[in-house]
């Protein structure tokens, strides 16, 4: 079995790397919360509680969208491995073996990813610390590092939250039947399982919970809250993705006749196929986009209630704290869409090698990649927007009406994140694409 693992690991690297690169970009994020809690420890007062309560506001953001990124992930990795394991059944190994060695190999790519994250991040702690309380009365001179119990937890961290993000598709891995060897093009339809119902209903009861606890507080005690809840929404929406996102994807690509381009129609198509990797490139980017719109949104609420109070206008969201809060979240859900384009390579190789071979141009394999990244981050956009909207319901319900104009800053918070992820998604689909047309169609088929 241990040396199935290794050969396994070592055979697809390229699908494994994605993972790591996951798992380092959470370790960064985590590194930052967790040397945060270490100077907080070290630091008596005032500025040590200020500085655990950043750390747990920095880690909850980070939390979810790991969960969220790590799960998406996880599943992609073990649906392109479905053939492999189809073969392990065929040879003897039962699937209770099969689930374990999906879930070592989880853990040992990603400690491998989040020792790397530590190492790669703890250089940068101070730097970023100079940067983010520059200015900040009584944080100014806040040393970070991270040290061995801060790096532990950090790794701890990132393996448990892949556990529990892959634990239900290393499952589904001990499930796959024989006759995956016999339809590679079938693609495995995105189903409501009992662990997304589950954590649907956890989900929506806490949003729940969080929206009537709104009601009668200090408008400046919401800020955080309401900021929290697009996030939250972002997860619920994940968890129910079989249910939203292929009929939202659905409806608003089919505004588009199909006769208006074959390159559009191919990449709906294509997308729609395979939905795995598809959602697996649109969650991450819903989370990233309900996180930067939830913070302008809760933001925009607060101060203009405040400023129809005071008469005087709220001040701008300071550079440094959404850094300090968002850009450890932001960096790992921006890595997971990246990753999840890239993992796919070698389907996508394939896919690409037969539309050449049906009698497709290089420019229409190209514009199809290119149109396949707008179907991703344009329901991704809706999603988020949908997220960001509730936050902004939120806040009406907590503060009133003259709330809702300034909440509406998050939608502009939408755009910007939206045409962000679409040159992330752009740039990982066609710069690939344009290099696979180096490639021979008829050897890349008959290689399969």
């Amino acid at each position: 079995m241990l040396r199935l693992l290794t050969r396994d690991l070592i055979f697809n690297a390229r699908i494994w790397l994605g993972l790591v690169a996951v798992s380092a970009a959470g370790a960064a994020a985590v590194a930052v919360s967790a040397s945060l809690a270490e100077a907080a420890y070290r630091t008596p007062g005032n500025t040590g509680l200020a500085l655990y309560g950043i750390s747990g506001s920095l880690l909850v953001f980070t939390s979810v969208a790991a969960v969220v990124v790590f799960s998406s992930v996880a599943g992609l990795t073990v649906s392109l491995h479905r053939r492999d394991h189809a073969l392990w059944q065929m040879v003897g190994i039962g699937p209770g073996s099969i689930r374990t060695i999906v879930l070592v190999q989880l853990v040992v790519v990603g400690t491998v990813g989040a020792v790397l994250g530590c190492l790669l991040t703890a250089p940068l702690l101070q730097p970023v610390a100079n940067y983010v309380f520059a200015g900040s009365s009584g944080l100014d001179g806040v040393r970070l590092r991270l040290g061995a119990v801060g790096a532990f937890a950090t790794v701890a961290v990132v393996a448990g939250l892949l556990l529990a993000g892959g634990s239900g598709t290393a499952r589904r891995a001990g499930r796959v039947s024989g006759l995956e060897l016999l339809r590679e093009a079938a693609v495995p339809q995105l189903s409501m399982t009992r662990v997304r119902w589950l954590l649907g209903a956890g989900l929506l009861a806490v949003i729940t919970s969080v929206v009537v606890g709104l009601r009668g507080r200090a408008p400046a005690d919401l800020e955080t809250s309401l900021s929290l809840i697009p996030p939250m929404v972002s997860g619920l929406l994940v968890a129910v993705s079989p249910l939203a996102t292929a009929p939202l994807a659905r409806a608003w690509t089919s505004l588009v006749p199909a006769r208006a381009s074959a390159s559009w129609y191919l990449a709906r198509n294509v997308a729609f196929a395979a939905l795995d990797r598809s959602t697996a490139a649109i969650n991450p980017l819903v989370v990233t986009i309900a996180l930067t719109g939830g913070l302008y949104s809760a933001h925009g609420a607060v101060g203009a209630f405040e400023a129809a109070r005071t008469g005087t206008p709220s001040a701008e969201i300071p550079a440094q704290f959404v850094v300090l809060l968002l850009g450890g979240p932001l960096l790992l859900a921006a890595v997971g869409a990246a990753a999840t384009v890239a993992m796919s390579g070698r389907a996508r190789t394939r896919d690409a090698a037969l539309l050449e071979a049906a009698g497709g141009t290089p420019g229409t394999v190209v514009a199809s990649a290119a149109w396949e990244a707008v179907v991703q981050v344009g329901t991704a956009a809706l999603l988020g927007t949908v997220a960001v909207a509730s936050g902004a319901v939120a806040g009406v319900w907590a503060l009133g009406w003259q709330s809702l104009s300034a909440a509406t800053a998050g939608l502009a918070a939408v755009g910007v994140t939206a045409a962000g992820g679409l040159v992330l998604v752009l740039t990982a689909t066609v710069v690939p694409a344009v290099l696979r047309l180096r490639h021979d169609p008829v050897r890349v088929l008959t290689a399969e």
